[in-house]
Order: structure tokens, then sequence, then C-alpha cells
């Protein structure tokens, strides 16, 4: 056998692979499904706020709220039911501190609301007066009556420089309640449908009740072409027995917030759904349960697998970190961020570790010689079907090994004494192969 400085550098490229992918799974990962709720009920009379302090405390799914104290604003300050008169207490100071972020709601009916009237909502929103003086702000402000019409893109354009003004940092949320568009101008305003995607930082592409939202109800193609963050649907008028089918729909049409509830028109957004703890719950879960047989195991992530090496159309519910595209970046979202667990963990039971060794290679398909026959249990951790050296190139580059159940998506130092070995033991296996080539 003979080690040539060729083989080093192809063992060396194995270990150079190895960092690379270590730093690209270090990286800060996209957001998972999110609520975004109507709060329109005062809390003097309501226990809806109790449900959202629970909910900001647990943190299984983002909340963001849509704050309403008087069809806007109201007068300054603040209504004290939201923050006590001396600014020491209330829900919203209560939220504040759990840093749930807030939007302002402000009507615009359709771009007729006189400018300087939203405007100086806006600037009620973000006046220290206003909330008695204490740290609370809002995130952005939810601009309701949205108009879909280009003709009036100007109009919010300058609600956007204001708001920028204000806060650089601010959301809009801008709600035509439609996923369509017209120009009454025809061409004569001088705006485009880019223009108009580009006025609001998310669009409420669906406001209506949940038959039609599951019955009738497509996204524009246009929609297909930007992130899921950028969209958001509100549904009433659901029933307990149609909401995991709308859950599922709302991921699967690139929304990124998301809003159903069981009350009706003339205002279905002052109380809270009855179904509000099963609504939580299936978004948690829909965080990491992709086959959709109700349970998130390891068929969700062979599931995602699939979509990782499937040469079709981009199924959007499996784009994780909604970047329009399905690959191991995913697989790392859901693996560490959403299963809180380890690439590697053939078991899923929270942990790297020798057990996981006992189970792929009793499962006999490592470097075998059927194409494409394995999956995550029997090896697969790096989605291309096959069980090889790359998947442990991978799983230990990710620095699960022995580290016990997942606390910090930070890989140790001890996994890479094993990486070095890996890669002189693929220089060496590499240079047998040539070996006996010649």
């Amino acid at each position: 056998m003979s080690f040539s400085i060729c083989n080093l550098r192809i063992g060396l490229a194995v270990l150079w692979l190895g960092l690379f992918v270590f730093l690209q799974a270090s990286r800060s990962l996209a957001s998972t499904p999110e609520l975004l709720v109507p709060a329109y009920a005062n809390p003097c009379c309501s226990n809806t706020w109790a449900a959202y302090v629970q909910l900001a405390n647990e943190k299984s799914v983002p909340l963001n709220l849509i704050i309403n104290p008087n069809s806007g604003p109201g007068n300054s300050p603040i209504d004290a039911n939201y923050v006590s008169a001396d600014g020491k207490s209330g829900v919203l100071v209560e939220l504040n501190h759990l840093d749930v972020p807030l939007f302002g709601y402000v009507r615009t009916n359709y771009a007729h609301q006189p400018l300087e009237t939203v405007l100086a909502e806006m600037d009620r929103y973000y006046s220290a007066d206003y909330w008695r003086n204490t740290d609370v702000r809002p995130s952005g402000i939810f601009l309701d009556e949205y108009s879909n019409n280009l003709a009036n893109v100007g109009y919010y354009q300058q609600i956007s420089e204001h708001l920028a003004q204000l806060n650089a940092n601010a959301t809009i949320i801008g709600n035509p309640g439609v996923g369509g568009y017209f120009d009454s101008s025809q061409g004569a305003a001088g705006f485009t449908l880019t223009d108009y995607i580009l006025s609001a930082d998310v669009l409420v592409t669906f406001e209506n009740a949940a038959q039609p939202y599951r019955q009738n109800y497509q996204p524009a193609d246009w929609q297909n072409d930007y992130p899921a963050d950028r969209f958001a649907h509100i549904v009433h008028t659901e029933s307990f027995l149609d909401l995991p089918e709308t859950l599922q729909l709302a991921a699967e049409r690139n929304v990124g917030m998301l809003y159903v509830t069981d009350d009706q028109m003339p205002n279905p957004y002052d109380k809270l759904p009855s179904f509000w703890t099963a609504e939580v719950n299936r978004l948690a879960l829909l965080q990491t349960e992709l086959n959709l047989d109700g349970q998130a195991s390891v068929a969700d992530i062979d599931s995602l697998i699939r979509a990782i090496r499937s040469d079709g159309p981009i199924q959007r519910h499996f784009d994780l970190d909604h970047n329009d595209q399905v690959d191991v970046v995913d697989l790392a979202e859901l693996v560490e961020q959403r299963l809180g667990s380890y690439f590697g963990d053939a078991n899923l039971d929270g942990e790297f570790n020798s057990s996981d060794f006992v189970q792929v290679f009793s499962a006999g398909q490592y470097e075998d010689a059927f194409v494409l026959n394995s999956n995550w249990a029997s090896g697969d951790w790096n989605g291309d079907g096959e069980f090889d050296s790359a998947d442990f190139v991978l799983a230990f580059a990710h620095g699960g090994y022995e580290q016990g159940p997942r606390l910090q998506a930070v890989p140790e130092p001890k996994s890479w004494p094993f990486m070095i070995w890996l890669a002189f033991w693929a220089a060496i296996r590499i240079s047998r192969l040539t070996d006996v080539g010649e």
C-alpha cells in the first residue's frame, strides 16, 4: 500500500467538508409557524389575555398580538386596563417583558382614511406618554382595510416612510384580506405588483370564514415567489372537527402567520377560540409533524428526506427555513431545533450515543450494494438515501455524540478527534482502492 500526498489531500478534504457542514449548521435557523392574534377584547372583561400570557411563558408557539384599545390607539394615555395608571403593571407590561411582539391597530379604510389621521394614530402608538412612560412599544403597525388597488400604493409608501422615522425596525402588516389585486388607474399611477407587495412587510391575503378557506381559496401564483413570512391568514367561523385540516392547509399555502377561531361575525375577535388549546398544540405539532400521521417521529424525518431527494416542485410545508429550497438545512431545522435532537440520533430518543450505532449497524446497510435503501433509522443522516461515511462526517460535525439530551445547539470539541481519525481513515481507504485498481 502506498500512502501518497494526494491521498492525504483527499483525507483533509473530508475534514474540510466536515468543518463546512459544522459552520453551516451553526448559523441561526429560521422561525417556526407563528400565531397572529387579533387581541381586540378589553382586558377588563375577558379571559383571553390570561391565555396569551400563559402561551408567552410556555413559548410552545411564537405569539404575535394585534392590539386595538379603541378602534385604534384611542386617547392618550392608553386605557389603564392595558397598562396600569402607575405604569408598573398591566397585561401589556407583562407581555412586553415576555418579548411578545405587539402590533398597533390602525384603520386605513382602503386608502380613504385621511393620511394625517393615520400618521397621527401611529405617532400615538410610539409616544412615551401614551404608554405611561413605560418601556412598552409596538413592534409594528397593523393596517386594517388595506387597499389592494395598485393606484393606492403611494398612500401606503408614505405610511411606511413615516413608520421608519418612528422605528427603523418596525414591521407593517397590511390586511387587504384577499390575495388578488387590481389597478383602477390602468397603469397611470405607475405602480407595479412588486411595489404593492413591498408596500408592507406582511400581507394578510385571506380574512374570511373557514368554509371558503377550505373549499375555494387558492393562493395567487405570485405568492409562491416570496417566503412564507411575508403572508398571513386569519380564519373565523371554524369548527373544532375541521381545525386540523385548516391548520395544515395554511402550512401548505406558504403562510408564516395564522389565526383560526370559531368566533363569528359581526365581531369574530372578541373572545378566545373555544379550541384555543387544541390550536396551540396542533401548531406546535406542525413544527415537527410533516407526514400528517398525527405524531412527531422518525417518519417525519424520512418524509422530509424524500422531499429533499425529490425532483418535483418544492413542497412548501417541507421548506422549514422559508428560503424556497428543501435541503439539508431544513433537515437540521427539523432534527436539531424542532425535535430537539442530533444528527446521528437514529432511534430518536433525544441523544446520539452508542445505542444508535448498535441500531444502524444491526440494520446491515452500511455501504451495501443496494441503491437508496437507507433511511434515518438505518443510518442515512444526510438525506442521500445511503448509509456511508458521509453520514458519520455530518453527524460528528454537528457535535452531538455522547452530549446527552440537547440543551443548546453548540457542538463540543470532543467530536473533532473522531473527525481527524475519519479523515485519515478515508485517505487510507481511498489509497487501498487505488492500489487494487493498479
